[in-house]
């Protein structure tokens, strides 16, 4: 599954079961040193932790579910298959 923005067009992330590919830079370095923060409300799906970093397995889920839904103008960016 991919995640670009809708007027270029351009790849922003790829999500698989065995790895994330982060195709911008300063992205990719804000998820691998400060990782997603979780909501009280979710982090029971999350094993209870408040954030989830890049090397976590549960990574995929938490951008999915919490960063795209919570902080990016999804008016801007579409998942692909």
């Amino acid at each position: 599954m991919k995640l670009i923005h809708v007027k270029t067009n351009d790849p922003v992330v790829e999500l698989d079961k065995e790895k994330t590919k982060i195709f911008s830079e300063m992205m990719e370095w804000d998820m691998k040193n400060n990782g997603i923060a979780i909501p009280e409300y979710l982090q029971e799906q999350f094993n209870d932790q408040f954030v989830v970093f890049f090397d976590d397995p549960l990574f995929p889920k938490a951008f999915k579910e919490v960063y795209y839904e919570l902080r990016m103008n999804q008016d801007e960016y579409k998942w692909i298959d």
